[in-house]
């Protein structure tokens, strides 16, 4: 049978069930999700750079998460949303490092032990939000 004809075939299956489209869609299941999700950011990170989700932005910039929502909010640190997740894009948080470094503040640089491990855990929350 032809693949043209399979169609014609479907297509005159649902006209004459009309109830079919008012049955509930099936939904995608989380790992197709969780696969959309890292599509969108591998898309993002493409587009904008590296993309770090806000609160460990903050971690790494030795500041506290209200005040990446203040710099966000200023227009110092610039955000990609992604699936419902903001990511802040690495070029700013240069941006803002060096910034304050020039003016003296002093930036705490994490052990690399806790980058890994905020790492790991930004990973468990970004699929559990998803889920």
């Amino acid at each position: 049978m032809a693949s043209g004809s399979f169609l014609t075939m479907h297509e005159a299956a649902a006209a004459e069930f009309p109830f079919v489209k008012a049955l509930p869609k099936r939904e995608k299941s989380r790992l197709a999700r969780l696969w959309d999700h890292f599509q969108e950011v591998r898309a993002a990170t493409a587009e904008h750079g590296v993309l770090m989700p806000q609160h460990y932005a903050a971690d790494l910039l030795g500041v506290s998460r209200q005040r990446v929502h203040v710099l966000v909010n200023e227009g110092r640190l610039v955000v990609v949303d992604v699936g419902g997740v903001r990511y802040v894009t690495e070029a700013s948080m240069m941006e803002y490092a060096r910034s304050e470094r020039s003016c003296g503040h002093r930036l705490a640089v994490p052990r690399v032990a806790t980058v890994f491990q905020k790492a790991l855990d930004s990973a468990r929350e970004t699929a559990a939000k998803i889920s």
